[in-house]
């Protein structure tokens, strides 16, 4: 079964990432890979480091676990 909830509606949470001084977000902190990376690459070029640790496999890429998002819809694969 899929799950889908339009992005930016209520069904979906929504993370700002701000602050990079400590860990302080989870890949289950994310909608999506791409909200994801976003907050991997504004911290890693304000530190230098993956602070929160969403590179699991240190190739760049965060949370690559996360779903995909297609025409506004964000797809769940169970």
């Amino acid at each position: 079964e899929i799950s889908a909830c339009l992005v930016g509606s209520e069904m979906c949470k929504e993370t700002d990432c701000t602050t990079c001084a400590y860990d302080a977000y989870n890949c289950s902190d994310f909608n999506t890979q791409k909200e994801a990376q976003a907050c991997f690459d504004y911290c890693y070029a304000k530190t230098g480091k993956d602070i929160h640790g969403l590179d699991f496999d240190s190739d760049g890429i965060a949370c690559e676990s996360l779903p995909l998002v297609f025409g506004g819809w964000i797809f769940n694969w169970p």
